[in-house]
């Protein structure tokens, strides 16, 4: 069969190596067509061996780069972090209790002392006395990866990188300037967050060097538990009249600051039973303490956050210069003001050990002054009323 003459008899290979990538060119023999258009005249394959610790790393390491960061809108980094499956969320915008402001990482979930975290490879001055440290510190503009490594670490780097490391590499090239804003809010209109940021860089000395500047700004409204239906009411465990352990809500008789006291009744004084208690209610009248579905246990959630506020100031400088090619002068400056404020329900009266004085306490109203003595005998005399 005659072969076309405008194609090749012979295969030709040519293999390019440019910065690790490579091209493959070749054509084969084919039979003639009458329709030049469905020639094959050439099938160029091309591949890449951009190097990347997940793929060279003898230790599994998990790497996360800029482009996911702006994909996602990341504005905090553990909200990130806290995606992969190797992290157990730290300290984070929902942690109100516990929570102390900061942003942590925590790994296998070992503990956030047990996490190293760096910045180009050097440790961080951790936040705490215990070693965390507040990731809210690392500008999220100037990141150009986080390497998470999760094994054998502590061997390189000591006992606080137990459960692994990760490793903020910053951007060392940027040039020009770059300013970004960003504005997220739920469906219902509320817990709103916005950020605004401005870079600017420049490379110098024939690009052996790079200076570059950040300043960022952040604003993120609260979220309340009471805001939201399936948060509203704290959830407790107890058992049903066959003994089965069921799920019910705590306080779901009302909010909050609905019962002036609750307590038991009893020779002792009082204490908190529900079993064998009751509870006064706001205008001072006196029924047994409810149980079950319905129940009078006190709802903390109402008044606790789900989303805390904060207000974030940042300003960062980072500068590199190639004296040789062994030699690298480098620097870095961080300035980080974060507050984030945190609020718990009001404490009942449950402790032991509690006394005060029933008449006259301008906290309790005349109507419970009343039936507290009646209760218990004491006399409106200023005699103390001991909760024990």
């Amino acid at each position: 069969m005659p072969t076309n003459t405008k194609l090749k008899n012979a295969v030709k290979l040519a293999l390019a190596m440019s910065s690790g990538a490579f091209a493959l060119s070749f054509a084969s023999p084919a039979v003639a067509q009458d329709n030049e258009s469905d020639d094959l005249e050439e099938v160029l394959v091309t591949g890449s061996r951009i190097p990347r610790k997940d793929f060279t790393s003898n230790a599994p390491v998990a790497t996360i780069d800029a482009s996911q960061i702006e994909m996602t809108n990341t504005i905090n980094t553990e909200s990130l972090l806290n995606t992969l499956p190797q992290t157990v969320p730290g300290l984070d915008r929902t942690s109100n209790n516990p929570g102390n402001g900061t942003a942590t990482v925590d790994l296998r979930g070992l503990g956030t002392n047990r996490t190293l975290v760096l910045i180009n490879g050097s440790r961080v001055v951790p936040t705490t006395l215990g070693g965390s440290v507040d990731i809210n510190t690392i500008p999220n503009a100037l990141i150009k990866n986080i390497e998470v490594l999760t094994g054998g670490a502590s061997a390189v780097y000591g006992s606080d990188a137990v459960a692994g490391v990760v490793n903020f590499i910053l951007k060392d090239d940027f040039e020009g300037a770059s300013f970004n804003v960003s504005h997220e809010v739920t469906q219902d209109g509320d817990a709103s967050l916005t950020s605004a940021d401005m870079t600017i860089g420049a490379n110098i000395a024939d690009d052996r060097g790079n200076v570059v500047f950040n300043f960022a700004v952040t604003d993120r409204d609260d979220l309340f538990q009471g805001d939201r239906d399936f948060a509203f009411f704290a959830q407790r465990d107890t058992t049903d009249a066959d003994g089965n352990v069921i799920l019910v809500n705590g306080g779901s008789t009302g909010v909050p600051g609905t019962s002036v006291f609750s307590g038991r009744l009893g020779a002792g004084g009082i204490g908190f039973s529900p079993s064998t208690g009751g509870i006064f209610d706001p205008d001072g009248s006196f029924r047994p303490f409810q149980t079950g579905v319905t129940n009078d246990y006190y709802n903390y959630a109402p008044v606790n956050y789900i989303q805390l506020p904060q207000t974030r100031y940042q300003s960062s400088a980072l500068g590199s210069f190639k004296a040789t090619d062994n030699v690298e002068l480098y620097g870095r400056a961080m300035f980080t003001y974060s507050k984030v404020p945190s609020q718990l329900a009001p404490t009942p009266i449950f402790q032991s050990g509690t006394t005060f004085t029933l008449d006259g306490n301008p906290f309790i109203p005349a109507a419970s002054q009343q039936i507290l003595s009646n209760a218990f005998g004491a006399s409106l005399d200023n005699d103390p009323l001991v909760d024990s």
